[in-house]
């Protein structure tokens, strides 16, 4: 397309407004909010509609590390979320970025969070052994080893969040 198109800003909302629709300068770009994803409705005991965990990579960097892509979807009746999580483990740490996607049914944005994780392998086994006891049946020397304390779970209840971002996504319906 060329040539020049111009539009009336007041018209333009008053048409929004009638709709009930809000007005981003562009739909589906994430703007910086202090809105969080309700936690409350996340830990509700709800019917879950859909669920899925699908593993999209993996690697074992032969031997050097590794790393995971995965995501995980819940549908529930009144809201869906979205987990993105990044996963490596490298001889120098570990880093783990998680992105999610909230939304409830019926607004007219999604809340977006992202949160980045990440130590060195030391700090991380020593933050693993402050938060849980350990079972006398493992060994000292299981114990150190880096597939003892580098799960992905582990990671995310063992270290805070170093880089936390909220966004809210305006989306047209």
């Amino acid at each position: 397309f060329k040539g020049a198109m111009s539009t009336d800003r007041d018209k333009f909302r008053a048409m929004l407004n009638a709709a009930k629709r809000i007005e981003a300068t562009e739909f589906a770009r994430p703007v910086p909010s202090r809105m969080r994803i309700p936690i409350d409705l996340l830990t509700k005991k709800e019917h879950i509609h859909f669920y899925d965990a699908v593993p999209l990579a993996g690697d074992d960097a032969s031997g050097r590390g590794q790393s995971e892509v995965s995501v995980k979807i819940r549908v529930m009746a009144d809201f869906f979320l979205v987990l993105l999580r990044c996963f490596i483990v490298t001889d120098q740490g570990v880093s783990m970025r998680d992105v999610r996607w909230f939304h409830r049914f019926g607004d007219k944005f999604v809340l977006q969070d992202e949160e980045l994780r990440e130590a060195s392998l030391r700090e991380l086994e020593n933050a693993v052994a402050q938060q849980r006891p350990v079972s006398a049946s493992v060994t000292e020397q299981a114990q150190h080893h880096t597939k003892y304390f580098t799960q992905p779970e582990q990671v995310w209840e063992a270290l805070p969040p170093r880089l936390l971002s909220n966004n809210l996504i305006a989306i047209k319906f």
